[in-house]
């Protein structure tokens, strides 16, 4: 009998990647993967809280990517931290394990300068 006695292992409980604020949707941001040593176990990887509004997860590879294309800005926050869960499905109760993923943002100079006018028409006398 194969009973869902061993957790899933990481092979990194902790992780920190760094890239540019400019990247777009599908950007490989890292694989977060983990394994089960029960014969036959498959492990399931997803994000917690809001990390999926940003990120997506590959359930069997533990890759993830870049959700949306203009999604970060180094301005409005330049640090994320992500949770990703391993759960494997042999039998219940199913084992779940956690990692953390931090994201450190690049400022990329990608704002376009501004000029500021006073308002209304410039007087300038003839003869100076």
């Amino acid at each position: 009998i194969n009973w869902n006695d061993e957790l899933p292992i990481f092979e990194h409980s902790a992780q920190t990647v760094n890239f540019d604020e400019t990247v777009g949707k599908d950007f490989p941001v890292a694989i977060i993967k983990a394994d089960d040593r029960d014969i036959g176990d498959k492990v399931v990887h997803s994000l917690l809280g809001n990390a999926e509004d940003y990120l997506t997860i590959d359930p069997d590879t533990g890759e993830i990517s870049v959700a949306h294309d203009d999604y970060f800005d180094f301005h409005r926050q330049n640090e994320f931290f992500v949770q990703v869960r391993a759960t494997d499905t042999l039998m219940e109760p199913y084992n779940s394990v956690t990692a953390q993923l931090t994201i450190r943002l690049r400022n990329i100079n990608n704002t376009p300068p501004t000029l500021l006018l006073p308002r209304g028409s410039p007087e300038v006398e003839e003869n100076v």
